[in-house]
C-alpha cells in the first residue's frame, strides 16, 4: 500500500507535454526469426527492487521481445544495467517532479525499425490527470516482411464509450500496416467481463484473436493481454508465481502463419 501511495503521489504533481518518443536502435545484427517468443508486463515503476531485477533479467533472457508498461527514465532507463543495450522505442506519458518520466517501452536484442509512433491517449485519468501512452512499433523479420507491434497502457477510468474511442485511435493510426502480421498487446484494465467482451469485439473486428493461457492463472480476472493477427500462437502463460509487480507477467511463443507472403511495406 505504502509503494500504490508513493507512487501516487508523483503521478498526481505530474505533467504532460505531448507525445513523446525516446529511440534506441542499432540496425545491425539477425532480424526477428518467424518463430519469437514475446513477454508482455506492467512492472509498476520497478517498485519491486531487487527482486524485480532478477524477474525481468530472466524473463529478458527468455524473450525476443519485451512490451512493458510503467517503465520511468532519466538519463537512461530505470531497468537493470543488463538491459541498458537493447534495441527499443519508448513513448513518454508525463513528467514527474522528481526528474523521471514514465512511460511504455518496446525492446528486443533484434534490430527495429526507425519508423514508429508514440501516441497519447484522447482522454486523461480523472484524478491525477495524466494520460497514458502507447508506442507502435516494426520489427524486421528474416522472412522479408516486418512485424507491426502495439504496446498500450489503457487509462483505468474509462466509459464504454472512451474505451471504443481509444482503441479506434491506435487503429486509425496502423490502418496503413493493416497487411502485416502484428501483436496488439499491454495492459488494458479490463476490470470486468463487459470490458473484456467489449475489447475482443473492437480488436476482433480489426482481425485480432485474443491469446488465452494454456493454463488458467490462481486469479481468472487480469487486466493484460496479448492480441495476435497473421500469427499462430505455440504456448501462452501467466506468470502468478512473480510479486514483484502488482501485475503478472505474460508470455506467448508464436510463429508466422502459413500462407502469410512478403508485401512491400
Amino acid at each position: 500500500m505504502k509503494q500504490h501511495l508513493k507512487s501516487f503521489l508523483q503521478v498526481r504533481k505530474a505533467t504532460s507535454f505531448g507525445a513523446r518518443l525516446s529511440q534506441q536502435l542499432n540496425h545491425e545484427g539477425e532480424k526477428l526469426p518467424r518463430t519469437f517468443t514475446l513477454v508482455v508486463w506492467n512492472i509498476f515503476k520497478r517498485h519491486g527492487g531487487e527482486i524485480f531485477d532478477k524477474d525481468i533479467c530472466d524473463l529478458a533472457y527468455r524473450s525476443d521481445i519485451l512490451c512493458l508498461q510503467e517503465v520511468l527514465a532519466n538519463q537512461k532507463l530505470d531497468l537493470p544495467h543488463e538491459l541498458w543495450e537493447l534495441n527499443h522505442n519508448y513513448s513518454i506519458s508525463y513528467h514527474r517532479p522528481d526528474g523521471f518520466t514514465e512511460g511504455v517501452l518496446t525492446a528486443s536484442g533484434y534490430p527495429i525499425h526507425k519508423q514508429a509512433h508514440a501516441l497519447l491517449s484522447l482522454r486523461r485519468e480523472p484524478v491525477t490527470k495524466t494520460p497514458k501512452a502507447t508506442v507502435i512499433s516494426l520489427l524486421p523479420m528474416t522472412t522479408g516482411q516486418n512485424l507491426l507491434v502495439i504496446n498500450l497502457h489503457m487509462l483505468l477510468f474509462k466509459r464504454r464509450s472512451v474505451f471504443r474511442l481509444e482503441l479506434e485511435q491506435v487503429l486509425s493510426t496502423v490502418k496503413t500496416y493493416s497487411h502485416l502480421p502484428a501483436v496488439f498487446c499491454g495492459d488494458f484494465n479490463t476490470f470486468t467481463r463487459n470490458q473484456l467482451r467489449l475489447l475482443d469485439e473492437i480488436l476482433g473486428e480489426a482481425g485480432f484473436e485474443r491469446c488465452k493461457p494454456f493454463h488458467m492463472p490462481r486469479t481468472r480476472r487480469y487486466l493484460d493481454h496479448i492480441y495476435i493477427r497473421g500469427l499462430h500462437l505455440l504456448e501462452m502463460e501467466i506468470i502468478d508465481t512473480i510479486s514483484s509487480s502488482d501485475h503478472s507477467p505474460l508470455i506467448c511463443k508464436v510463429e508466422l502463419a502459413s500462407g502469410i507472403r512478403h508485401r512491400p511495406d
